[in-house]
């Protein structure tokens, strides 16, 4: 068969039925034996987010890419709390395929408004924010950032998702840039579970990829492509805990020093949560005297997270590196200064490194750093690489040809 009248087949054959079409990678994932999905992801004050599409005729939303939530959660357009965004509010009377969920369907619910037997749910997080929202599925897509215009996209490649349409909020919430948060948990109630659930994707896994200005998201695993050339193997580390990204924390150097021997640290690790939507990462406690007094030797600076430095002060300070006990070995993530410190509005430098009673891998550890988080080994992977390398999932006519007809070139 020729290859025009190959194509003419594989026409005929997307003409009959345009439905179900798998969330593909371009070409070079198409002969992969579980299909991807991948997006450029955009930065906001250290954290990154995604454009989520709601609805028929779709509604888009940036939402803050979170590993620690279980929710998906966008700002309603009766929110008069809420404050302003990037985009409208979300509107579900403009939406021809949602639906308010009742208490009896949803067991998951904070409360239940009697007046439409609809179920409200309700969550507050360790910054200080917190938002309060109605149950609703509806048909829920992550495009590319320029607009998914097309209905059709929607009903082919869209998920039901549960979301909750935001009717009040508070604290950084209302005043950051996106219109609200997409969890990334191990929950059942997840973007990531939906996509399973209805078989979009085969691999319950995802990869996040950030560099400075953005990165990309991999949907059903993580694309080699954006691998550093030295980096083809990647470094895994079991997962400590059923319900979040726990990691065992088993060292910190500063340069050459190690804390672990002056500290707390056993061989079992503290646990170490990968959260991105932190734009800061902290270590433990435990580790706090023997970090001080390492940083200070190799420095000459006291370490203080309220203290500003010129920009150019941190040049010559040391990297600090975080070791976790990983399954075949020792796994290091490295932390350099232009990790480590921000920039303020001013033109200063700060630490982006704190202590608190667990640690936190936040998103300005994970730059440059392609984070693997396999919900079916239960384990999270880190390998160098270049995050600026988006390859972003194509849904025109071309890709259901090559899908169609994968030999033709």
């Amino acid at each position: 068969m020729t290859q025009v009248a190959r194509w003419l087949v594989a026409l005929a054959a997307v003409a009959e039925s345009l439905v179900s079409i798998p969330l593909l990678h371009e070409a070079r994932a198409l002969s992969a034996s579980s299909p991807m999905f991948e997006q450029r992801v955009g930065e906001s004050r250290g954290v990154r987010h995604a454009a989520l599409y709601l609805g028929v005729p779709p509604q888009r939303a940036l939402v803050v890419i979170d590993t620690a939530s279980d929710w998906t959660a966008v700002v309603a357009s009766s929110c008069t709390t809420c404050g302003n965004h990037t985009d409208p509010g979300y509107d579900t009377a403009k939406s021809t395929t949602s639906a308010y969920d009742n208490c009896t369907s949803f067991r998951q619910c904070f409360l239940c408004d009697s007046a439409r037997a609809a179920c409200e749910v309700q969550r507050t997080y360790v910054d200080g924010s917190g938002w309060t929202g109605a149950a609703v599925t509806d048909l829920a897509y992550i495009g590319r950032f320029s607009g998914e215009s097309s209905d059709d996209i929607m009903r082919t490649n869209g998920v039901r998702l549960t979301v909750a349409a935001q009717l009040s909020a508070s604290g950084p919430l209302v005043t950051m840039a996106e219109n609200g948060i997409i969890g990334f948990s191990k929950a059942s109630t997840t973007f990531l579970a939906a996509l399973v659930a209805q078989k979009r994707i085969e691999r319950n896994a995802f990869s996040l990829c950030y560099s400075a200005s953005g990165g990309t998201l991999v949907l059903g695993g993580s694309d080699p492509s954006l691998y550093a050339p030295s980096s083809a193997a990647t470094g895994t580390v079991a997962m400590l805990s059923s319900t979040k990204y726990l990691l065992p924390l088993v060292d910190v150097f500063v340069g050459g020093t190690s804390t672990a021997a002056t500290s707390s640290v056993d061989s079992a690790g503290l646990s170490t949560l990968v959260d991105s939507g932190s734009s800061h990462s902290y270590l433990p406690y435990a580790v706090r005297t023997s970090f001080l007094r390492a940083f200070a030797a190799a420095t000459n600076v006291a370490f203080s997270d309220a203290t500003t430095y010129a920009p150019d002060q941190s040049g010559t300070w040391p990297t600090i590196t975080l070791v976790f006990a990983g399954t075949a070995g020792r796994v290091e993530l490295e932390l350099p200064p232009a990790k480590y410190m921000y920039t303020t509005a001013s033109g200063e430098s700060k630490f982006g490194l704190r202590f608190a009673e667990s640690g936190v891998i936040g998103a300005n550890a994970m730059v440059d750093v392609n984070v693997l988080f396999d919900l079916d080994a239960q384990q999270v992977g880190f390998t160098r690489a270049n995050c600026t390398l988006t390859t972003e999932t194509s849904t025109t006519f071309r890709l259901l040809l090559w899908k169609a007809s994968p030999n033709t070139a």
